[in-house]
């Protein structure tokens, strides 16, 4: 870069935060920093500080620069890393595919070709993209910093989020930076959430710290000046630059600065030769670093001219050179003149450099963004479509849409293709998780029919899908009801089976279950013997919710095949069902390791797929909630964690929150329940946001509240009625235990008859039966009373929880056992009782319950000591066991373990002993592959 670095002055804590950063990537410990602060604060100033920080100590500095105008091109900030790491490591496996993916290079040889599982899928070549960049990237000890990253595209966000879950005791560290001064933006961003990346925030620089920058600068550093140019800059390291450097060229006094950066921005540029100012306007509107050569095209002087112009620019530090091309020194500079061009001649400016990158063979997305701006609509037309074309083969669904939607705002007349363009950009939609936008443009669809691009019933399927999920169950049957209609003998196989698959949900909605369950398998037989296994899948997932509809007969192994040819199918959306589907219903059905090995085996598979927003964040939900209930707090908080806000997810974060005693998280959280999305339309049915109110209400001691709460479950139909019907039975005899009446509920007979007796998961049933039993032995007549069976009841109500793997129930049934003890005197067995009680409570983090113990321990004058809350769960492995445990996966011996930790192979032996045990594992080899499953690696 021409022109020295200026000093860097009062950052001193972001410094050492810095330097901690790079300390902890060479020891091999994944480390991740977002620097958040206003533009011209100091943020790439820092950046540039880390990288050279980096590699005098040795790290690989790879860095990167997000663009406003590129906020829809894939991978734009990653492509410069990535093209040094390729040059690093050009034999390395993961270099060929992403030459041929990213860099627009041919390649010879495409090491991860595709193994079959995912046939001419390009949406699990995206996948395997994801996985390939962060092979490179991380192949050698490595600093990336990424700049700007509020303007980033969602694939690059993705690629960042990923590497941040994907890395451990590699030495890789990111640095990334931010503007904070748009938190809506921010919101969007995934790794801005302060989960994975640590938040550094750089603010304004004090006085004392302006003073030490104007003497870098060249200043007087008198008090006078410096307590003016503090006034009007505020600090910013930037702004005080700029004020210096006008007030030097003016030769006027402090005071007579303007006080508007903008007009400081325009001054500084109206002194420019003529040349230059032209130059700047096309770097403006290229908004990227580009050659001298782009920049003469776009602005349409001479290539002498232009080189003249960057030249002064850059003399004149408004413009910077690097090894990537020539780009404006800070993005206010851009902002600036971007504003102030004439719409026309910024509509010329962005027309020649559409037409220049085009010569050269620029990417598909630049030049629809270019030809977008300019106006012109036949160009920006064709420009929108090649790009949605591009994009769709790197699964950069967001482009994907936008371009799309451009596209039709401006589709010509009587040209054909708007339906088909309107049906790719629902899909698009739809794989967002946005339903209500890809009904919109499935309506879209059918008002462009006829149209040879896309047929009648392709779009009432995707009418009546995308209503379904969108939950206008009216909308959704009348279009499957027309495509009926509409099947002949000589319609084809493949659109037969949609056909089919389309009948069997609206026949769901309509309560006729066998029909539908017929139709779903004849659906599935139909496209298997065409070939289609995506329609297959989809019959079959279709005739196996048919039967969760009806209710607790097993439909597992039917929704089992259907994820088996989901995943042959490469169908993302197809994928993203198939696991949720089959989780719920293991789960419901009592094979809760199962259940939980799908979730978070989906969860890796949609993120990668894209499905991050919708499938995935339902299975993170589900996940999450299981883990809660299994006793595995820590890790439902982990998962929920990086989980994009859903209705199942939301849920689960409520739970949690309220296991924890955080009441108004909690509250907070199921308030949004009812609007976030799920599948079949905003919220959660089948009444469980209702019982989780009710057992806050409960734990606040708002009894009154907890009953109105169950007073409106609403129970869904079919295998989830029977769940959540059992437990909303449950809950409504504890509140009204509490309220010293008798529980209004049916009788052992007629419970065991119409839900108990039916349930899928019988250790489960038996649970809610024997706690039942428990809580009809209190009597009332104005003073409880306590039956001698009372005990043996909650005793057995205890183990009938542990035998369901419920620690939270069970600990709740144990206060239970020790109130029906201290009733009947038996203070010892109390003691004993209570204190188990209290471990498992403390176990299992819940504040509630622990409160509980504690306030029983003393209204009842028992010394129980009630341990430290929150401690780590002794059945988990520590971080210390974890940091082992990735050395296995590894495949490296205890020796070589030891070396890497700085450990005697001892002390790592008894690692390994402990994890064997802790993860109930007679080889090492088992061990990694349970802690896999549990997504502990």
């Amino acid at each position: 870069m021409i022109g020295a670095p200026l000093a860097i002055v009062g950052r001193d804590q972001e410094l050492a935060r810095l330097g901690l950063t790079v300390d902890a990537t060479l020891a091999g410990q994944p480390s991740f920093l977002l620097l958040l602060g206003e533009a011209g604060i100091g943020k790439t100033t820092l950046i540039t500080a880390a990288l050279a920080m980096a590699e005098r100590r040795g790290l690989r500095s790879l860095r990167g620069v997000a663009m406003e105008s590129g906020s829809s091109l894939p991978y734009l900030p990653l492509l410069a890393p990535l093209a040094e790491c390729v040059a690093d490591d050009p034999d390395h496996p993961s270099s060929g595919l992403v030459r041929a993916e990213l860099l627009g290079e041919v390649a010879s040889e495409d090491p991860d070709r595709d193994d079959g599982r995912y046939a001419a899928s390009a949406d699990a070549r995206a996948a395997r993209l994801v996985e390939a960049v962060y092979r490179l990237i991380s192949a050698r000890p490595t600093l990336l910093a990424v700049d700007d990253i509020q303007w980033a595209d969602p694939a690059t966000l993705a690629i960042l989020d990923y590497i941040s879950h994907r890395a451990i005791n590699v030495p890789l560290g990111i640095v990334a930076a931010a503007r904070d001064d748009d938190p809506d933006r921010l919101e969007r961003i995934a790794i801005a959430d302060a989960r994975r990346f640590v938040h550094v925030p750089v603010g304004p620089l004090r006085r004392d710290a302006v003073a030490l920058q104007l003497e870098s600068l060249g200043g007087t550093g008198s008090t006078d000046d410096v307590d003016a140019i503090y006034a009007r800059t505020a600090g910013n390291p930037f702004f005080v630059e700029q004020v210096h450097a006008a007030a030097v060229e003016s030769g006027s006094v402090w005071g007579s600065t303007p006080g508007s950066l903008e007009m400081l921005v325009l001054r500084r540029i109206g002194r420019l030769p003529p040349g230059s100012r032209a130059v700047l306007d096309g770097m403006a509107v290229l908004d990227r670093p580009v050659s001298t050569r782009l920049v003469a095209a776009a602005t349409g002087l001479g290539i002498e001219v232009a080189r003249s112009g960057v030249e002064a620019a850059v003399r004149a530090r408004v413009a910077e050179s690097g090894d990537d091309g020539v780009r404006l020194r800070h993005p206010v500079f851009g902002e600036v003149l971007r504003a102030h061009l004439p719409g026309p001649e910024r509509a010329e400016l962005h027309r020649r450099a559409a037409d220049a990158l085009e010569v050269e063979g620029g990417d598909a997305a630049t030049i629809a963004e270019h030809r977008w701006q300019a106006g012109d609509p036949g160009p920006a037309w064709s420009a929108a479509l090649a790009a949605a074309d591009a994009l769709a083969g790197r699964f950069a669904l967001d482009g994907v849409r936008l371009h799309l939607e451009r596209a039709l705002r401006l589709w010509p007349a009587d040209t054909p293709g708007r339906a088909a363009a309107a049906l790719r950009a629902g899909k698009a939609a739809w794989n967002l998780g946005d339903p209500a936008g890809a009904l919109e443009h499935a309506r879209m669809a059918e008002a462009a029919l006829p149209d040879p691009g896309v047929t009648e019933i392709e779009v009432l399927l995707a009418l009546g899908a995308y209503a379904w999920d969108a939950g206008d169950r009216s909308g959704a049957d009348s279009a499957f009801d027309r495509v009926h209609a509409l099947i002949g003998p000589d319609t084809p196989a493949v659109l037969r089976s949609r056909a089919l698959w389309g009948r069997g949900r609206a026949e769901i909605s309509q309560r006729r279950l066998v029909d539908a369950r017929r139709h779903g398998l004849e659906a599935a037989a139909v496209a298997r013997e065409a070939g289609e296994l995506t329609h297959e899948a989809e019959g079959l997932l279709l005739s196996g919710m048919a039967v969760a509809w009806a209710g607790a007969e097993s439909n597992v192994d039917i929704l089992e095949r259907g994820l088996e040819v989901a995943l042959a199918s490469g169908s993302p959306d197809t994928i993203g069902h198939a696991h949720q589907f089959v989780a719920d219903m293991r789960w419901l059905h009592g094979d809760l390791d199962r259940a939980l090995e799908v979730a978070l085996s989906g969860i890796e598979l949609c993120e990668r797929l894209g499905l991050a927003r919708s499938h995935g964040a339902d299975l993170r939900g589900n996940a999450g909630f299981w883990l809660l209930e299994l006793g595995r707090p820590a890790e439902a908080a982990a998962v929920l964690a990086d989980a994009d806000p859903r209705a199942l997810s939301e849920f689960a974060r409520a739970r949690l929150a309220v296991r924890r005693g955080a009441f108004e998280l909690a509250r907070a959280a199921l308030d949004r329940v009812p609007t976030a999305g799920g599948i079949g339309g905003p919220g959660i049915r089948g009444g469980w946001p209702e019982l989780t109110e009710a057992e806050l209400a409960m734990m606040r001691g708002d009894l009154p509240s907890a009953a109105e709460s169950l007073e409106r479950v609403v129970l869904s139909p079919g295998i989830w009625r029977i769940d959540a019907g059992a437990w909303t039975m449950l809950w409504t005899a504890r509140v009204a235990a509490e309220q010293r009446r008798a529980p209004a509920r049916p009788t052992s007979a007629d419970l065991d008859q119409s839900l108990l007796g039916s349930h899928p998961d019988a250790a489960l049933a038996r649970a809610i039966r024997s706690e039942l039993a428990a809580l009809a032995g209190l009597e009332n007549d104005g003073r409880e009373q306590i039956a001698p069976e009372s005990v043996a009841l909650w005793r057995e109500a205890v183990g009938a929880w542990h035998d369901a793997r419920r620690p939270y129930e069970a600990c709740r049934a144990r206060l239970g056992e020790v109130r029906a003890l201290l009733t009947l005197g038996h203070r010892a067995d109390a003691r004993i009782a209570l204190r188990a009680a209290t471990e498992v409570a403390d176990g299992l983090a819940c504040r509630p319950l622990v409160d509980a113990a504690t306030d029983l321990a003393r209204r009842s004058r028992i010394g129980v000591t009630v341990m430290r809350r929150g401690r780590p769960d002794p059945s988990e492995p520590t971080r210390r066991e974890l940091e082992v445990l990735a050395h296995l996966a590894e495949g490296l011996t205890n020796p070589q373990i030891a070396a890497q930790l700085f450990l005697s192979p001892k002390t790592v032996g008894i690692h390994v002993s402990r994890i064997l045990e802790k993860l109930g594992a007679h080889t090492r080899g088992e061990a990694v592959a349970i802690a896999r499953r549990r997504r502990l690696l």
